[in-house]
């Protein structure tokens, strides 16, 4: 449905770069933040599709001031880690007993392992 509408391929390229730029800082965290659970990354996902939609089909149509792509950017990154930072400390982190049958799971290398300190 989105591609449909779209006008160029400029388009397309500008909204999965916001989704990549608001999901990226998730992805570098998760092995370092233990606070980063499953609420965290799908609010990322979320929010970075809704935004990119919002700036690429709905804000002009709703008669707002253009904006320059790299405002627009910037300002999509700063709303969409507000959201998922805000999920992130307002949500439980992810139990350790599941940490730790995921960590059995997935016998990670020991360059691999996970930096947050799993309690045994």
């Amino acid at each position: 449905m989105v591609a449909l509408n779209l006008e160029s391929a400029l388009q397309a390229f500008q909204i999965l770069l916001t989704i990549g730029a608001g999901t990226g800082l998730i992805f570098l965290l998760r092995r370092s933040w233990c606070r980063i659970n499953a609420y965290t990354e799908l609010t990322g996902m979320i929010a970075s599709f809704t935004i990119a939609l919002y700036f690429e089909s709905f804000h002009k149509r709703l008669r707002f001031t253009p904006l320059k792509t790299h405002h627009q950017l910037l300002r999509s990154i700063g709303i969409i880690t507000i959201a998922w930072v805000v999920i992130t400390l307002v949500t439980w982190p992810t139990n350790q007993r599941k940490l730790r049958q995921f960590r059995v799971k997935i016998k990670p290398s020991v360059k691999a392992q996970l930096t947050c300190k799993i309690k045994q």
